[in-house]
């Protein structure tokens, strides 16, 4: 049990004496629920694309992550901006 909370975790053994005895349980727990899930997906994926359409369930997973970072055209003007100005102010030097 403490062998697979140090592994599932990555925690060390100092860093495992130092939690509460319930947060210890707690983790314990969960280590199964976050497995199951993580093999459901799995499961899913993998049926996904042997039988269904591999395309739309990237295109799935895609809105489900959901947008990290957008990047629109006045973003990228304004870094073109700083780095000519960053630029210009180590060539006058």
């Amino acid at each position: 049990m403490v062998a697979s909370v140090l592994h599932f975790y990555a925690l060390s053994y100092s860093e495992l004496l130092k939690l509460p005895i319930y947060t210890f349980w707690e983790l314990s727990r969960n280590i199964d629920r976050v497995r199951a899930d993580e093999d459901k997906r799995l499961a899913i994926l993998l049926s996904q694309v042997i039988v269904g359409d591999p395309a739309k369930f990237g295109e799935a997973l895609d809105r489900e992550r959901g947008v990290i970072i957008e990047i629109t055209e006045e973003h990228k003007r304004e870094a073109m901006r700083e780095s000519v100005n960053k630029l210009r102010a180590v060539i006058r030097r």
